[in-house]
């Protein structure tokens, strides 16, 4: 199999030399396979849930200043 970027018949995806078209169409749905799991996985990355950021101030000081005014 060669990656090859443009062949004569148009065909770009792991080009065989000197095979029958089978295999070149299991290399093929191997590498489909591989990219809807990366795919999957990519989406299931992104689809979890994003920790809010807080940020605690401590402001009975402030409030109990206020208070006695």
């Amino acid at each position: 199999m060669v990656f090859a970027g443009t062949t004569n018949g148009g065909h770009w995806i792991l080009r065989a030399k000197g095979r029958s078209g089978k295999g070149r169409w299991i290399a093929r749905s191997i590498v489909l396979a591989l990219l809807l799991v990366a795919f999957w996985l990519f989406l299931l990355f992104l689809g979890r849930p994003i920790e809010p950021r807080t940020i605690e101030v401590d402001v009975t000081d402030k409030i109990a200043e206020s208070g006695t005014r």
